[in-house]
């Protein structure tokens, strides 16, 4: 079985003469994040170019027919000498609003029965002049497969007879798109138009509305002044002010990570309790842990939704803020919203159209350089086993601080040190590499050894002892429940006890302690982003090494023996640790942990 994701949109080509492009393109599901993202994993379906929008019908009537050959029949594949037959399936398709309601054959977002999920039918505002969703008067009913089928024959029929468009419950005709998805289940919302780029614009632009230009000014600071892991790649470039200029990356990271701790002290209480429930809504969906997550993300988007005339009027309910209480059903059909996003589709369009040059003939360049880059066998994805990266000596000046440390912790060992560490698509690293840079890639967040308590850390540098990797890191400790984000917010006791627990474990406030340590690299979890303000505002001085945390025999072999392969991480994170250099060292204790681990490995 070969699942696949199909996605289509629009791109200017020519600017001067309104030439756009428009690719439908497909993700096999069953290649592992991020691999799948990549732009040779990703296929070119169909190209259309032309200054006017694509008839859907000719554009996919061909494309349409080999995937339904496919998904009837299936394909042959030589797989190491062997041939095996795979059936594809469609897992669903993801478009902006726009663009599935061209695809769709469906209204335009802006008008009634615009919802691809239920038959809300809006009603139009006279004073917003635009077709608004009212949370009070959803219509609850689902659409299905078969009723939106019928109502996209009978809209077709209609519209033959009088000789134009007929509209049926914002159903324009019948797409062929319905051969090969379940409607709605196979309609994806896709979060970074939804949420990093369309909603989050919205909110900003009401909230600028009543802010205080000193606040504008002081949320500017706070973006420009945020350290954050280099995978990122995000810089705040344009002030909140032209919240226009941003792209769904600083959406993103806006409204998963840094939004919410720097709004504290800038919004009113009952803004950022509403803000709060969406960031929390849309976090939770993001990557879930279990269902219950999913559940408490539906109800805070209802709460979400139903407050939010009520703290910017009625013009915010338009239908993209309707849209969120589908997102959840999405969720549980096809999981989180990270592995559903266009982000890797849009890099695509980008990539697609550097294929061709000049203004003349333009899709067939495009299309003959995507067979030729078909056609050329593909090297093989090489997976490097873990390794330290950037060795260094214990007598580099770097380590001169924690040299102490170390030499009580690891006794005569020789060790290897390293400043970042590589697993398969993920690099961590070390405090020892981030020195000279901008970014903070240094925070990991670890599992305690008994329990699936999340503890965080700086990594100081990584340890290479018998082909086993180790971090020594120094630990945080979690604010006193009087400092941590909830108490902060100063949330009242009817709101705290529904989102208090997720807003502290999902944005938890650290401070560094005195406790050092050295961890097996197979409890980290992945790179956590350090918000300045919150988890430096209390530092302790790295000098001092009075606590130095030590590990007994008792533990010690849950504490640092690990396997040479780490467990994989939380897909689409990113971090690692450099440096490393093989050392000796005399006058420590007769036993350390790491001699201790190591007998117990040759033991058994």
């Amino acid at each position: 079985m070969l699942t696949i994701i199909l996605h289509a949109d629009g791109s200017p080509l020519v600017r001067s003469s309104r030439q756009s492009l428009w690719p439908l393109f497909a993700s096999l599901i069953e290649i592992p994040p991020p691999a799948r993202y990549y732009q040779r994993n990703i296929l070119t379906l169909s190209l259309w170019s032309s200054r006017k929008k694509p008839d859907i019908d000719k554009f996919l009537h061909g494309t349409i027919a080999q995937l339904e050959t496919l998904m009837q029949y299936g394909t042959m594949i030589l797989l190491d000498g062997q041939q095996h037959r795979f059936i594809v399936r469609i897992q669903g398709f993801i478009a902006d609003l726009p663009a599935k309601s061209l695809f769709l054959k469906t209204i335009n977002f802006n008008g009634k029965f615009a919802c691809t999920w239920c038959l809300s039918s809006g009603e139009y505002d006279s004073n917003c002049h635009m077709t608004m969703y009212p949370y009070e008067k959803n219509q609850n009913t689902l659409r299905t497969h078969d009723e939106f089928v019928r109502t996209g024959q009978s809209a077709t029929s209609e519209g033959d007879r009088a000789g134009h468009e007929v509209v049926i419950d914002g159903v324009r005709g019948m797409s062929p798109l319905l051969s090969i998805i379940k409607y709605p289940i196979g309609v994806l919302y896709d979060y970074m138009h939804l949420v990093c780029i369309n909603h989050i614009s919205t909110l900003v632009k009401h909230w600028l509305v009543f802010m205080k230009a000193a606040d504008v000014l002081l949320i500017d600071d706070k973006l420009a002044r945020q350290k954050i892991p280099h995978n990122f790649n995000v810089r705040f470039d344009f002030s909140i002010n032209e919240i226009n200029k941003w792209k769904a990356k600083h959406g993103r990271l806006f409204t998963l990570y840094i939004g919410l701790p720097i709004l504290i002290n800038v919004l009113s209480a009952p803004h950022l309790l509403h803000f709060a429930a969406y960031v929390l809504a849309i976090k939770l969906l993001h990557v879930p842990e279990n269902d219950r997550e999913i559940d408490l993300a539906e109800q805070l988007l209802h709460f979400y939704c139903q407050s939010s005339s009520l703290i910017y009027g009625p013009s915010i309910e338009l239908y993209s803020l309707h849209s969120h209480l589908h997102l959840p059903e999405q969720v549980r059909h096809h999981g989180g919203l990270s592995f559903t996003s266009a982000f890797a589709f849009e890099s695509c369009i980008r990539y697609v159209k550097k294929k061709a040059h000049g203004s003349r003939h333009l899709a067939s360049q495009i299309g003959y350089w995507t067979d030729m880059t078909a056609i050329i066998k593909i090297p093989e994805l090489n997976v490097q086993q873990a390794r330290g990266v950037d060795e260094i000596l214990l007598e580099n000046e770097l380590l001169e601080e924690f040299r102490p440390i170390l030499s009580t912790l690891l006794g005569s060992c020789t060790v290897k040190f390293y400043k970042r560490f590589k697993i398969p698509f993920i690099t961590f690293h070390s405090t020892l590499y981030d020195k000279p840079f901008k970014c903070v890639s240094h925070v990991i967040s670890y599992r305690h050894k008994y329990s699936d308590t999340i503890l965080f850390a700086d990594c100081i540098v990584f340890l290479e002892f018998n082909k086993n990797y180790f971090a020594f890191i120094r630990k945080y400790q979690e604010e006193a429940q009087a400092n941590r984000l909830s108490s902060v917010m100063k949330l009242s006791k009817n709101d705290t006890c529904k989102i208090s627990e997720p807003l502290d474990r999902l944005f938890s406030m650290q401070l560094k302690s005195n406790s050092f340590g050295i961890i097996s690299m197979s409890r980290v979890r992945y790179k956590f982003d350090a918000l300045n303000d919150l988890l430096d505002k209390h530092v302790l001085d790295t000098s001092a090494v009075d606590n130095i945390e030590s590990v007994d025999e008792a533990d010690a072999s849950d504490e640092l023996l690990l396997s040479s392969q780490p467990t994989p991480l939380t897909p689409g994170t990113k971090r690692a640790f450099k440096g490393s250099s093989s050392v000796s060292i005399s006058k420590v204790p007769p036993r350390t942990a790491l001699q201790i681990a190591h007998s117990r490995l040759e033991n058994k």
